[in-house]
Formats: C-alpha cells, sequence, structure tokens
C-alpha cells in the first residue's frame, strides 16, 4: 500500500502540474486542481478500505505519512479556493484579510500544540493510538472531513497531520497573495 501511494501521489504532483500550465484562471486552476486531488484520494481509499496491512508499522507509516499527502491537497485547494471567492476587493481591505489568514497556521498548531510538539519532536510512542484504524474513536469520524466519510480510511490523527501540511501549504499561498498587492510578507 505504501508503494501504491507513493506511485499515485507522484503521479498526482505530475497532473496538478500540468494543469496549472494549462489553466490561466486562479479559481479555475484551483478547482481543476482540488477535483484531480480529490480523484486521486479517492482511488487510494476505496484500495485502503479494505486492504489489511503487513503489520501495525506499516499501518501507522500509511496513516502517518501517505495518507495525508493526498487529503492536504484536497484541504489546502479548498482553503484557497475559498479565500480568493471571499477576499475583499478594495486593497486595504484585502491586505487585511491576506494578513489574517497567513496566520491561521500558528492559530492551528497553538490549539493543537500538544500533538504539534509530539509530531515534530519526532515521537511515537502514541502512535499505535493516533495511527491504527482499529482505535478510531467516535468523535474523530463524527468530526471527520467530507472526503474521510469511511472509518476504514480514517485514524484519530491523520486527519491533522494533513491539515497541519495543508496550512503549511496555505501560509505561503496567502503571503504569495500578500506579496502581489504590495504587502508585507
Amino acid at each position: 500500500m505504501i508503494h501504491l501511494s507513493t506511485s499515485l501521489y507522484r503521479r498526482l504532483q505530475c497532473e496538478l502540474q500540468a494543469r496549472t500550465q494549462r489553466l490561466g484562471v486562479p479559481e479555475k486552476v484551483i478547482q481543476c486542481r482540488f477535483q484531480t486531488a480529490d480523484r486521486y484520494w479517492r482511488v487510494l481509499q476505496k484500495r485502503v478500505c479494505n486492504y489489511r496491512f503487513a503489520s501495525p508499522q506499516t499501518e501507522i507509516v500509511f496513516f502517518k505519512t501517505c495518507k495525508p499527502l493526498f487529503t492536504a491537497e484536497i484541504l489546502y485547494h479548498n482553503y484557497a479556493y475559498c479565500a480568493l471567492l471571499f477576499q475583499p476587493v478594495q486593497t486595504r481591505e484585502a491586505l487585511s484579510f491576506w494578513t489574517r489568514e497567513k496566520e491561521r497556521l500558528q492559530v492551528f498548531i497553538r490549539r493543537n500544540q500538544g500533538f504539534y510538539d509530539y509530531l515534530t519532536e519526532g515521537e511515537g510512542h502514541l502512535d499505535h493510538l493516533y495511527f491504527l484504524r482499529e482505535h478510531l474513536t467516535g468523535t474523530s469520524f463524527a468530526s471527520a472531513k467530507v472526503y474521510d466519510n469511511d472509518p476504514r480510511a480514517l485514524t484519530n490523527k491523520d486527519p491533522f497531520v494533513a491539515t497541519l501540511l495543508a496550512l503549511e501549504k496555505y501560509q505561503a499561498f496567502a503571503d504569495a497573495c500578500l506579496s502581489q498587492l504590495g504587502g508585507p510578507v
């Protein structure tokens, strides 16, 4: 499964790059890239739902590092698309808007500081609770995103990793938007 996800992710990145070069309007590019990322995740999700990993460690690696790459692409494109739709027209308000948007990553980290520290410090002693499907709680499933509608492809913390990756990418997007407006980056 890890080999398949790595191969699919490479193909996804190539297709996303091709879509960026073909379309000109930013909203259309993002919309198309969102659909592409969602399509690739659906292919992988269908495979993982009934997949039996060779070991708990292999399952942990998949849900901690592989799956979040796909779902982070979906989240990132959703954040970017919504921001472009709702950004103010006036430059002053747009500068303020993108400055606030740029802070989303730091707000997320502060709200989830304990788990963020666990991830960034390379901890692993709780990975079995966080990244094995057998430990999925009802609370985690109830708050799952629409693309995570099947508990057989969800763990307690893989959505957090995806959100972190998406917000890191989104922060760079907000920086670029600020820069285009002549604001501080």
